[in-house]
């Protein structure tokens, strides 16, 4: 070691500089380690070496992680925590490992790579109350797990993934529940499910009348899978109040997916709802391996933190078409009505499209606007400027046939509107200030003004030249016309570059409107 002589005889001397065991390093590092650890908790890593590596010394894998296993095994009532990540051909090595009595093991991790290369098999590390009876943190993928009466009773950390397929049996909901009831103490709980047995062996339904399975210091719950999985666990699930980080994406066959719009979230735990006040809907395309799909996604808050667990409340509820079906396209109402349905039991105060859904005759913009009465900003990034100006006609108030009076408009207490607009039409755009502009003037005179409106046009540099050339004037007109607008008090146009993906240019038109000197 290139330090003094005094660091090295303190980091020689002290076993926590040696509790983590890589067996990618060499055997030598890896007996100074356990030599060194002294009997202290040991942290072990056991995985393959880099990919590169790998096809070098391929004939040596086996032959260096045998010998890493065997200078581990007598140590074996020393080991806190347990990272695999071995592919299944390689996973042999480590079972003379688990035939141990684990006495001191907290953390198992164990996350097969290149299972995609190969046909999945479950593997079996002798994973059991008995064989590690102090586990607190249980992270699988493909691994078979103990049945509920052999589980853990003393779990913080509960996460499993690509279950129940890959189980020594299906887990149903029922077994699931077994295992979080007498797991009181679970902090997280990741469910990454891929196939459901709804029904138990003997033909009976999974779930019985029972009460509700109770987590009082639940953090976070993840749950992607099936909307049969989801509608008989969480149900079934009483999160604590102050629950941080909940994710759930159900994946729905056609005839539900419009159930599961006001299924998923049942009626003791709304209250994971109510405080989705700041909410981003996405429409997000994805491919599968037939024919495309389509995934409804609402987040709160609409900008996620960096972190995994931001410091504030999470939410994050999606809905997924199954691989195969027909594209969402086929009915074009279900974007409208996703939002409605899932937040019907929540005070939404700041919205966020991406896309703008397309309206239709069974779901308009007026009716999905009046489901939100209490919105106090909204945020578009339209694919379409016709789409666009039906929603800004939609937020302008009616008249009256009795008086010609103005009507209360929809969104009474809107207050900012932004539009991020994508478009290479010249005509188009004009269009669309236009009808911003009426839409803002006639809001003000019906007493709903708004306070502040950000228009940011923009397109892409290899569309036609001449485009920013040919509106800047018709730009410039419009924002002139801000300044005569009832309440209107400052308006300006300023020029823009930015990268999505490929370089933009365009104009970014930020109104701020005040009270009228008039």
């Amino acid at each position: 070691m290139l330090v003094c002589k005094e660091w090295h005889s303190i980091i020689s001397a002290t076993s926590d500089f040696w509790r983590v065991v890589d067996t990618t390093d060499s055997l030598e590092l890896i007996s100074l380690c356990l030599r060194r650890s002294r009997g202290s908790l040991i942290d072990v890593l056991l995985s393959l070496l880099p990919e590169t590596e790998v096809e070098l010394f391929s004939e040596q894998i086996q032959g260096l992680g045998g010998d890493a296993i065997s200078l581990l095994v007598p140590h074996a009532a020393c080991v806190r925590s347990l990272f695999i990540d071995l592919s299944p051909d390689d996973f042999f090595l480590v079972e003379p490992l688990f035939e141990e009595k684990l006495t001191a093991l907290q953390n198992v991790s164990i996350m097969p790579v290149k299972v995609r290369l190969q046909p999945r098999r479950g593997l079996n590390p002798n994973l059991s109350r008995v064989m590690q009876p102090n586990l607190r943190s249980l992270a699988v993928r493909d691994v078979r797990l103990p049945p509920p009466s052999q589980f853990w009773h003393s779990l913080r950390v509960l996460k499993l993934l690509g279950f129940p397929d890959s189980l020594s049996a299906a887990m149903s909901a029922r077994d699931i529940l077994k295992v979080i009831k007498h797991n009181p103490s679970l902090e997280e709980i990741h469910l990454l499910a891929m196939n459901y047995m709804q029904e138990s062996p003997d033909g009976t339904p999974s779930l019985m009348p029972s009460p509700k399975t109770h987590c009082p210091v639940l953090r976070t719950f993840v749950f992607y899978g099936p909307l049969e999985l989801a509608s008989d666990l969480i149900s079934e699930l009483r999160f604590p109040k102050d629950i941080l980080h909940v994710d759930i994406r159900i994946v729905s066959p056609k005839e539900r997916f419009e159930r599961a719009f006001s299924d998923v979230v049942p009626r003791h735990s709304r209250f994971i709802l109510e405080r989705m006040s700041d909410v981003s809907f996405q429409i997000i395309p994805t491919y599968g391996c037939s024919s495309p799909i389509c995934q409804f996604k609402l987040t709160s808050p609409s900008r996620r933190a960096t972190r995994v667990v931001p410091d504030g409340t999470f939410t994050s509820i999606a809905f997924e078409y199954h691989r195969g079906v027909d594209h969402p396209d086929a009915d074009p109402s279900l974007p409208l009505r996703c939002p409605t349905r899932v937040l019907a039991w929540t005070t939404v105060r700041h919205l966020r499209l991406v896309p703008l859904p397309n309206s239709t005759e069974a779901d308009t913009y007026e009716r999905f606007l009046a489901s939100f009465p209490s919105l106090e900003s909204l945020a578009l990034c339209p694919f379409s400027v016709a789409g666009t100006q039906d929603l800004l006609l939609a937020l302008q108030p009616e008249r009256r046939e009795s008086d010609g009076g103005l009507d209360i408009p929809r969104c009474p207490h809107l207050r900012a509107l932004a539009i991020h607009e994508g478009t290479p039409g010249r005509d188009r755009d004009y269009e669309l200030l236009a009808a911003l502009h009426e839409c803002v003037r006639v809001r003000a005179e019906a007493g709903s003004r708004l306070d502040e409106v950000d228009l940011h046009l923009y397109c892409y540099t290899y569309w036609p030249l001449g485009v920013h050339e040919h509106q800047e004037p018709r730009v410039l007109e419009v924002v002139g016309n801000w300044e005569r607008t009832p309440g209107a008090s400052r308006g300006s146009v300023g020029g823009r570059r930015g990268a999505w993906g490929a370089v933009v240019e365009g104009w970014a038109v930020l109104l701020l409107l005040g009270e009228s000197n008039a």
